[in-house]
This record gives C-alpha cells, sequence and structure tokens, in this order.
C-alpha cells in the first residue's frame, strides 16, 4: 500500500486557486498541473507500505496527537514559488503566510513517532507547501519566473485545520488518485 498523512484541502480552497491561477496554467505548457480535486499537503510519505502495519500507524499518531498540545490552526495559502527555484521549475508551489509554524511542529510529531515504528526521516528539512504543479522531463519553462512572480504575495485562500488525513494513493496512466483511510481531530 502507497501511503501518506495530509491536510486536504476544502473545495471552497481548491476552486479559490483554481480561479486564480487559470490564466498561468492555460499560459504554461511543459508543467504537468495537479487536478483540483488532487490538491493536499503532505506532512509525511511513508512510501509503500505493508497492509499489516496501518493499524499500528493509525495508532500511534493519535497517541502522538493526544500527548501533544497541537490543537486546531489556520492556514492561508499565500505566494506561488518552486523547487529549485521560478526561473527553473521542477515543482511548483504555494506557500503558507500562516500555519507554517504548527505544520513544522505537527511534522516534527510525526516523523519522531512514524520513526519508532521504523520508517525512515526524510532527509532534508520539512518545508510547509501545496504542490500544485511538476515540469514535465525537467525541461526549461521559458518565462515562467516572470509570470509566476506576479503571484508572491497573492493570498489565495484561508482555512481553519482540524483533521489530519491517513492516505492511499493509486498510481496509474491517468495519474494519481487517492481514498482517505482514517482521520484524527486535532484538539
Amino acid at each position: 500500500m502507497r501511503l501518506f498523512i495530509a491536510i486536504e484541502i476544502p473545495e471552497k480552497v481548491k476552486e479559490a486557486i483554481d480561479v486564480a491561477l487559470a490564466d498561468l496554467k492555460n499560459s504554461v505548457s511543459k508543467v504537468r498541473w495537479v487536478p483540483k480535486e488532487n490538491l493536499h499537503l503532505t506532512l509525511k510519505f511513508l512510501r509503500e507500505v505493508n497492509p499489516h502495519q496501518v493499524d499500528a500507524i493509525k495508532s500511534s499518531v493519535a497517541q502522538a496527537l493526544q500527548q501533544s498540545d497541537l490543537s486546531s490552526f489556520e492556514m492561508e495559502f499565500t505566494g506561488l514559488g518552486a523547487f529549485p527555484n521560478l526561473n527553473r521549475p521542477s515543482v511548483i508551489w504555494i506557500g503558507l503566510s500562516k500555519g507554517g509554524d504548527a505544520l513544522l511542529k505537527l511534522a516534527e510529531i510525526l516523523e519522531s513517532k512514524l520513526e519508532n515504528l521504523g520508517f525512515e526521516r526524510e532527509k532534508g528539512a520539512f518545508s510547509p507547501h501545496l504542490t500544485i504543479g511538476r515540469v514535465k522531463d525537467d525541461q526549461k519553462v521559458e518565462g515562467f519566473g516572470e509570470r509566476a512572480s506576479r503571484f508572491d504575495k497573492t493570498s489565495f485562500a484561508s482555512h481553519s485545520i482540524h483533521v489530519i488525513s491517513f492516505m492511499q494513493s493509486f498510481l496509474s496512466r491517468a495519474g494519481a488518485s487517492y481514498k482517505c483511510l482514517h482521520r484524527w481531530t486535532l484538539k
């Protein structure tokens, strides 16, 4: 089972992002845009997991959230960026102007607890972002940085986070699809 832990994005936020970026999406080729229905913020990608581990993961995350002082928080999606940068993008994302600290704390809680179950820690530091596109085959996207820079300070939407989701990913030629296996409610 290909599993990850994420924050699901509500429909109204997905729609606001989709509308705000419609012109950019239509004017830039060579980018594989994440379908609106698939937008989510990944907290921890677990990779391929033995189905027998699912209950232990659910229990471990529930315990970690109960023991933490983390409660519901507000997230505001602001600004457009890319890894490694806007002039040579491979992953295109929307950043956060609110909620980043809570997400960093949440990601660390998950890393620590899941490491005890044998899941490797991520190699790099967690960087809170919402992936919205990937550049096909590492091609150069002419003028992307210039077009994207106009969204530098754009506030796309905000949302209160009350729930963390345990997701399963299914890969096919048509792209990825997701199914929620479990949800944990924050205090």
